[in-house]
């Protein structure tokens, strides 16, 4: 499934008005989730090349890597709607968030899980330092289109893992926004 990130945009600017009604989360804060996120889904990741090397150890599903990645997906616009950024209309799916790996081999999924440690890193130097927003912005693009990576390595449907999170965190913590489809 195709996603807008307009669509996820306005999902999160509802939620985010029921979450955090003081508006007191800042671009630092959101930052540091992000970089939680991607921790999440690098573990997730370990845990399936260790199984696949036959190692010992705790499990995950490629199930697990979907909702971690979609976590990750939910921050990067969480950071760019911090900083009042936006990705023009693009769609998780298509354009340079579509990646068809084809008959060229794939890289390992452990190298593109570091691809996603190094995009976050850059976003948090970024943030720390005050940078431009272009200069977030582009870095924020990079990190989806890693996400979009490990999505395609993986065979997940990132835009539907986007959605079916987005809807289990707002149960979760009982708020009423919800995405319906790739809309809010």
């Amino acid at each position: 499934m195709s996603l807008s990130l307009s669509a996820l945009r306005t999902a999160n600017l509802a939620r985010q008005a029921e979450w955090d009604k003081a508006a007191g989360i800042d671009v630092v804060y959101r930052a540091n989730e992000l970089a939680g996120e991607v921790g999440e889904a690098c573990n997730v990741i370990k845990k399936l090349s260790r199984e696949r090397l036959g190692i010992r150890g705790a499990r995950a599903t490629v199930e697990d890597l979907a909702s971690e990645l979609a976590d990750v997906v939910i921050c990067v616009d969480l950071v760019a709607m911090s900083l009042d950024l936006d990705f023009r209309g693009a769609t998780l799916g298509e354009g340079p968030f579509k990646v068809v790996l084809g008959s060229a081999a794939a890289p390992p999924l452990t190298s593109a899980g570091l691809q996603l440690t190094r995009g976050c890193g850059l976003v948090s130097s970024w943030v720390i330092w005050g940078a431009s927003s272009v200069q977030i912005g582009a870095a924020l693009d990079g990190l989806l289109q890693d996400c979009a990576l490990v999505a395609a390595i993986e065979d997940i449907d990132l835009g539907a893992a986007v959605v079916a999170k987005f809807n289990a965190t707002s149960e979760k913590v009982g708020l009423a926004t919800r995405m319906i489809g790739g809309e809010a």
